[in-house]
């Protein structure tokens, strides 16, 4: 299945070990801002920032299922894998949310909770 992993920039690195895991598991992930080094908001030109809302764009497009990967009350993030989510959620695409039901969104129907990731990564092994 190919499978898109929203989440934060500061995650990236747990979202990357989640990938593997993924890929290992015979998946295909197509979120490819995981390998990218440009850095945070903060420290990428605007241009390139773009650039990359439209590669992201991209990669939901080809997906089958997008996984959300929600943050704790009071963690600020810039919010863009929750725009992701909307994206995947418009194009009826398979949707799991690893964590808290972070918005109002997260509540429909058909959508997926895990409280950890490997539940999710066994559900779609399991159900692929």
């Amino acid at each position: 299945m190919k499978i898109y992993l929203a989440g934060s920039w500061q995650r990236r690195k747990e979202l990357q070990e989640y990938a593997s895991a993924l890929i290992q598991s015979g998946h295909q992930v197509t979120s490819r801002w995981l390998w990218s080094e440009t850095g945070g908001l903060s420290q990428t030109p605007d241009s390139v920032l773009c650039e990359w809302a439209q590669v992201d764009l991209e990669d939901i497009r080809t997906s089958e299922c997008l996984i959300l990967f929600t943050e704790q009350h009071g963690v600020w993030t810039s919010g863009g894998r929750l725009v992701e989510f909307g994206v995947a959620l418009e194009r009826g695409l398979q949707l799991i949310c690893i964590g808290r039901k972070e918005n109002i969104f997260c509540y429909g129907s058909g959508i997926l909770l895990f409280e950890q990731f490997h539940s999710a990564l066994e559900h779609l092994t399991n159900n692929s």
